[in-house]
């Protein structure tokens, strides 16, 4: 069963970092040394939360218990830097399990590497915008239906962008068209990394900070 993290957990800090791209032999008595790059990386996510009362304690104590028997966590990210205010944005086509390239539809001009997004429950860092295309879609305020001119209405002209852009790390599945994509609701579907992890020490026994890592469930 998964884990859906509790709203009275506060987050400290919050730092998802792709890992295990490149394999290595090690380096040769010459100083020489070969890498081997692969595409399929995984997430780690340091985070620290904040327990000062008896619900984040509580709250606390339950999650833990369930991560060190195995359970996985939908852990919900905090990016200063996001995307914020987007409207519902969804893929434009079908993409395959392991694509990195997508095409979205309602994202904002101001799209760029190094945004994150969540497509179903999965992040993923936009390493590329390749393309964006602006459709001009006419609207009648004051009509009922927002087409229709009567006496006092105004026409208004608004954009809606198309994204291409490239991803890491690549689709975990197969997604089909109008699949949703969160720019400021950003989750990673994950699991405890380290099942000694996470102590909870609480000063004067109320106050405490516990610090723990994530991987992502693969």
């Amino acid at each position: 069963m998964t884990i859906t993290q509790s709203a009275s957990l506060t987050l400290v800090f919050c730092n998802p970092e792709l890992r295990n791209f490149v394999a290595s032999g090690g380096r040769t008595g010459t100083g020489r040394q070969q890498n081997v790059f692969r595409d399929a990386g995984f997430w780690e996510i340091g985070v620290a939360f904040r327990t000062n009362n008896k619900t984040s304690v509580l709250a606390y104590r339950a999650m833990i218990a369930r991560l060190r028997q195995g359970e996985d966590i939908l852990v919900s990210l905090v990016d200063l830097y996001c995307l914020e205010g987007e409207a519902p944005s969804k893929i434009v086509a079908p993409a395959a399990r392991r694509a990195t390239t997508v095409q979205v539809e309602g994202v904002a001009a101001d799209l760029e590497p190094g945004h994150h997004i969540t497509i179903q429950n999965r992040l993923h860092r936009v390493t590329e915008v390749l393309a964006q295309t602006e459709t001009i879609i006419g609207t009648v305020l004051g009509s009922h239906d927002g087409s229709v001119w009567t006496d006092g209405s105004t026409w208004v002209d608004e954009g809606d962008f198309t994204s291409s852009i490239k991803f890491l790390p690549p689709l975990r599945a197969a997604i089909a068209a109008n699949t949703l994509v969160e720019f400021d609701d950003l989750k990673c579907l994950c699991v405890l990394k380290d099942m000694g992890d996470g102590d909870l020490d609480l000063d004067l026994g109320r106050f405490g900070s516990p610090s723990l890592t994530f991987i992502e469930t693969i």
